[in-house]
């Protein structure tokens, strides 16, 4: 991406290693837990007194314990987005203030970068278990940063009402 501007804005590369390298994986990750919680919701609400209850708790038990794994792999993978992302900032960063390369090309990946560091942000936020009250500043922030670096975009407008619209759903 550093060295080939003009195959990365060719081919939109900024958006495909977004799409399949972490948002696809993220995603996948969701559902996942978004199945496991269903699995769980229904366990625990079909308990009863009948003779197979120790088996159905040993059951919610490991189905409990596997939604755990499932959202400590999702937090561990979101940790190593941000890096990247905030590594690849500071890259493009570097190139701008030492004048190597197109500058509108660096602030257009800069740009990405913050939106995606947003996004992963907000799933970090949504999927969270070490914190029980909801920080949506750091999303925002990286979607202001990026509404800074290009004015004239509505993508970080979209984002940051999404981030509103989970906050709603998911803040008690």
């Amino acid at each position: 991406m550093l060295d080939f501007p003009a195959t990365v804005e060719a081919k939109n590369i900024e958006t495909l290693l977004w799409k399949k390298c972490f948002h696809s994986h993220i995603e996948a990750y969701r559902q996942d837990i978004k199945k496991l919680a269903v699995v769980l919701d229904t366990k625990y609400n079909d308990r009863g007194n009948s003779a197979g209850h120790v088996a159905q708790s040993f059951a919610q038990y490991k189905s409990e314990e596997n939604l755990l794994q499932l959202t400590s792999s999702l937090e561990r993978f979101l940790a190593q987005a941000l890096a990247f992302y905030q590594e690849l900032i500071c890259e493009f960063e570097k190139r701008r203030s030492n004048s190597v390369g197109d500058d509108a090309y660096s602030r257009r990946q800069i740009y990405f970068c913050l939106l995606y560091l947003g996004d992963v942000a907000r799933y970090a936020e949504i999927h969270s278990v070490s914190s029980k009250q909801k920080d949506w500043s750091v999303p925002e922030r990286y979607y202001t940063r990026a509404l800074q670096t290009m004015p004239g975009s509505g993508n970080p407008y979209n984002q940051v009402s999404n981030s509103e619209r989970e906050k709603i759903l998911f803040c008690p």
